[in-house]
């Protein structure tokens, strides 16, 4: 974790729909959290579920479909 900085880790999420992977960037900071972002590959919405144990580290992230 960064000094000073909110603390992210890179992961690489399976879209969905079109079954590619691509890296993103997560916030640690907030928790477990449910939040949408479009995949880099087809742009298609993904609601991701991030996991967050009580020491801050990423349990699990989750990629779900929107339609």
């Amino acid at each position: 974790a960064a000094l000073g900085g909110s603390p992210t880790e890179v992961v690489v999420v399976t879209c969905p729909y079109c079954w590619e992977q691509y890296e993103t960037q997560v916030a640690l900071t907030g928790g477990s959290s449910t939040y949408g972002e479009d995949c880099q590959v087809c742009c298609q919405p993904i609601e991701l579920s991030l996991a967050v144990n009580d020491s801050g580290a990423l349990v699990a992230l989750l990629p779900n479909r929107m339609d």
